[in-house]
């Protein structure tokens, strides 16, 4: 259960924005505030209530908030909102979300969330949003992506999210549980080739693990933090080769 878990956390966080149900004709609803642009936009899977969309909003302001403090250049973020039925994302607490683009996340809410869509969002919002800005920050986006191919980048920024939200929200995450055996993971993402296939590695691999490259660059982070006394912030200003350097691997051969 737990792999089913965290597979689908690792599919819902960068689905493509197709996968959403399209929005019907309807009035959009926004709130500004410290350079955050919110829009409610109701879906086929219904609207969030107005107690549902007063909670996430401050919860969004007072992420935004805090992430801007530590990245200033992150400059104003849109923030879509879509209301979705899917079970799979009930099982994994009833929010996801995806850096869409620079300056853009989307953020779905589950209207099928067995404890409320509000339950939902005050235990499992901050978390997402926290990981999805870090992407903004480090412009690990799903249009318009400032890094070149590799599963041994896509490791590292997924990494570096993933502790970055449960630094700053206490909250462990699936996602970034330690490999089995971090090292020849490690060694094995190391050495893909560039082409390697992004679902295997990063989701689903035919050998039946799951989150290679989410496990294994979370791992990779905190090694590297640990040998160099490094921050956090301060990491997130390396490369992805410098911060495998960092974790103790020579780098990458082309």
């Amino acid at each position: 259960m737990r792999a089913a878990l965290l597979l689908a956390a690792s599919i819902l966080i960068i689905a493509p924005a197709g996968a959403t149900a399209p929005a019907v004709k309807a009035e959009v609803e926004a709130v500004t505030a410290f350079g955050l642009d919110v829009t409610f936009a109701p879906t086929e899977a219904g609207s969030l209530d107005e107690d549902v969309r007063s909670a996430l909003s401050a919860i969004l302001d007072a992420t935004y908030a805090d992430v801007v403090a530590l990245y200033p250049d992150l400059g104003a973020v849109t923030v879509e909102v879509q209301a979705i039925d899917r079970s799979a994302v009930d099982a994994i607490g009833g929010v996801t979300g995806r850096a869409q683009r620079p300056g853009v996340i989307v953020i779905e809410v589950s209207v099928t969330y067995p404890d409320g869509a509000l339950a939902a969002v005050e235990a499992n919002l901050a978390r997402n949003f926290y990981h999805e800005l870090h992407h903004l920050a480090r412009g690990w986006t799903i249009e318009d992506n400032a890094f070149g191919p590799g599963i041994h980048i896509a490791a590292i920024n997924e990494g570096l999210a993933v502790v970055f939200s449960e630094e700053m929200t206490g909250q462990a995450d699936a996602s970034g549980a330690v490999p089995d055996d971090p090292e020849a993971w490690a060694l094995e993402i190391r050495d893909l080739p560039l082409n390697a296939n992004y679902w295997e590695w990063m989701f689903d691999h035919p050998d039946g693990r799951e989150a290679i490259g989410y496990r294994t660059g979370t791992w990779l982070v905190r090694q590297a933090m640990a040998n160099t006394g490094l921050t956090l912030l301060e990491m997130a200003e390396r490369s992805p080769d410098e911060i495998w350097q960092m974790a103790g691997f020579e780098p990458r051969v082309e």
